[in-house]
């Protein structure tokens, strides 16, 4: 049976979905799961549903023959999945590679799912592929194959505003779809102050959390237990804390020796790096989740006579610090860098920014607090921000150079700010509130009524 919509809700599904399904313009709507133990919660809903993790079997849709046309599409598909540095880096967060999960073995169950995928889609012809959020697990690679068959993907994603929601387009060049959304001006206007004084006034209240949690410091036992024994929101969390306790003390005793002491160089950019893994950096960093490959790109590309300061993100050691992830040669590598240093912890985060030559990161809200305090910035991944004035694109070669070019002049007062908070209102009229559920159904309902009544006047 044909299906007009695809729909991955995830393991986060809000209270109220079912009802959406039900009362909304979707048509037909068929539901991919990414867990089998929420399975037989939709057995009794009038959706198809279907557990993702089957299209890794051959026999799931073995009755089914793929057309002639999709042949070459799916080998064209398979080249380009493999020459995408995500494919593998999402499959060793999803599989972990080890013992017979070697990524040999997985790339060739990938092909069986991508095949798979094609079959599907075959079958149903959607005309969308709907996700709450970024797709950035199984069905990352789902939407990149149907994608690749002529389905829009259509996602909810954080907007500039990190209290709305809005709707993009695109897997490969995501765009976002301009809807009449609801303001929030009180909101974004207070925010915005914040955003604009000092750090004690804008940092968010988890961190303040955070930083109760472990005000004997990050490396004191007591703080790190009492994070451990009741900060932590599950057994399986406490227990990967207590494994890696020891690897992370050592982690972040190495970072803070190899933290340059003393005052601040005179000309700097400065790079927030990332927590990790998430999907601000794995997929929506393209081919930059890696955050080496940053570093040495600034590096190489940096004018004589300046600096790169990289920050870690405090989450790293604060969080679910992983091995796997940040090694102790990754910031001996970054240390050994010419031009390199390595910002402490303890510096605030709108320091380094104020007293920069401009700012540097994949998808952060750093971004913005930069651009609002009058700071440049380069970007490297698909931020929401991209289209906003003096947010330069590391992508394309022209802004990157203008970046590097413009490091030494000298913007006038609030020059960058004043065109920040145009751009900001501008998306606050495009994005809908943030609901409980930390998505937006109102904005998948308001695009579905829009895409309904363009069919029928169609």
């Amino acid at each position: 049976m044909k299906s007009n919509i695809i729909f991955f809700p995830g393991n986060k599904q809000p209270d109220n979905m079912k009802l959406f399904l039900e009362s909304s313009r979707l048509g037909t709507v068929d539901v991919l799961l990414p867990n089998p133990k929420i399975l037989s919660n939709w057995h009794k809903s009038e959706h198809e549903a279907l557990d993702i993790n089957s299209f890794f079997n051959i026999e799931t849709f073995s009755d089914i023959e793929i057309s002639e046309s999709s042949k070459l599409k799916y080998t064209e598909t398979m080249k380009e999945l493999l020459s995408d540095s995500r494919t593998f880096f999402l499959m060793e967060r999803i599989f972990r590679f080890e013992r017979q999960n070697s990524i040999f073995n997985i790339s060739g169950d990938l092909s069986i799912f991508v095949l798979n995928t094609f079959k599907y889609i075959q079958v149903k012809d959607p005309k969308f592929v709907v996700c709450f959020s970024t797709p950035h697990h199984l069905s990352w690679y789902f939407s990149y194959c149907s994608e690749k068959l002529g389905v829009r993907v259509i996602y909810t994603q954080s907007s500039p505003i990190p209290f709305k929601r809005w709707i993009v387009e695109g897997i490969q060049n995501p765009k976002n779809i301009l809807l009449k959304g609801e303001p929030s001006e009180k909101k974004l206007n207070e925010w915005i102050d914040k955003l604009q004084s000092s750090y004690d006034e804008a940092i968010p209240e988890y961190e303040k959390n955070r930083n109760n949690t472990f005000k004997l410091g990050d490396r004191n036992i007591i703080s790190n237990l009492k994070d451990i024994l009741f900060k932590s929101t599950n057994n399986s969390f406490r227990y990967n804390k207590i494994i890696n306790l020891k690897s992370k003390l050592n982690t972040l005793k190495l970072y803070e020796d190899l933290s340059f002491k003393g005052s601040l160089p005179q000309n700097f950019i400065v790079f927030f790096m990332h927590y990790q893994p998430e999907r601000t950096s794995l997929p929506e960093g393209r081919e930059y989740a890696q955050q080496m490959n940053i570093i040495l790109d600034l590096h190489l590309n940096l004018p004589k006579g300046y600096d790169l300061i990289i920050k870690e993100h405090p989450s790293m050691f604060r969080n679910m610090f992983n091995k796997r992830v940040r090694s102790n040669k990754f910031y001996k590598n970054i240390a050994g860098l010419r031009n390199v240093k390595i910002a402490p912890l303890s510096f605030e985060s709108f320091d380094l920014i104020d007293h920069s030559k401009g700012v540097v990161t994949i998808t952060g809200t750093v971004g913005i607090e930069a651009l609002l305090r009058n700071k440049p910035i380069l970007v490297y991944g698909d931020a929401q921000y991209l289209k906003f004035d003096f947010a330069f694109e590391q992508k394309v070669m022209q802004q990157k150079e203008q970046f590097f070019k413009n490091l030494g002049y000298e913007y006038t007062d609030k020059e960058i700010s004043r065109s920040t908070i145009n751009s900001l209102n501008e998306a606050d009229n495009n994005s809908f509130p943030l609901e409980k559920s930390a998505i937006s159904l109102k904005a998948l309902q308001v695009f579905i009524d829009l895409e309904t009544e363009h069919r029928h006047e169609g």
